[in-house]
């Protein structure tokens, strides 16, 4: 069994055992949203959370794969990044599971109650990590919230929100 399934597997015991619907909010994913995520937001979080001893740990809830961390396929990452072994380019799976992960923490409807928005915010759920986001400005909240909440009106969009957030990382 694949990393991926049995990713997928657990989810679904794990939702049965505490009265949710299968793979919930799993359903609900569409293109648009791997798409966003892949232009948008996936840079900021594999910088900011995707660590391998942070959700880049296949053992995390919130699992994210990145060219420097976790990867679906550990020949991706065989070598240490530097000139002559440049990053593998993310894949378009790792990318999809990235956004099935966050939508198994809480479905991708949740709005602004998505634990990706709770726990890392002052205030918000304990998160080991720590506090992340000092305030609901923070440029690394708005990131993921341009993404997981889209604004109808587009006065904020993922792309400049994690740009911003993006050049607080020094990037």
């Amino acid at each position: 069994m694949s990393e991926r399934s049995y990713g997928l597997a657990w989810v679904m015991v794990a939702s049965s055992l505490v009265g949710c619907p299968p793979a919930q909010g799993v359903e609900s994913l569409k293109d648009a949203d791997v798409d966003i995520y892949a232009a948008d937001v996936h840079a900021y979080v594999s910088i900011a959370c995707g660590a391998l001893n942070c959700h880049g740990n296949a053992g995390r809830p919130l699992r994210i794969y990145s060219e420097l961390g976790l990867r679906i396929d550990p020949m991706l990452r065989q070598h240490p990044v530097d000139q002559m072994h440049p990053a593998v380019t993310i894949t378009q799976e790792e990318l999809q599971d990235n956004v099935i992960a966050f939508s198994t923490v809480s479905p991708l409807s949740a709005g602004l109650q998505h634990f990706a928005l709770q726990k890392p915010l002052a205030g918000g759920v304990d998160h080991v990590g720590g506090k992340i986001f000092e305030s609901t400005q923070a440029p690394g909240y708005l990131c993921l919230r341009a993404w997981l909440v889209p604004d109808e009106s587009k006065k904020v969009d993922a792309a400049t929100s994690c740009a911003a957030a993006l050049a607080t990382l020094g990037f």
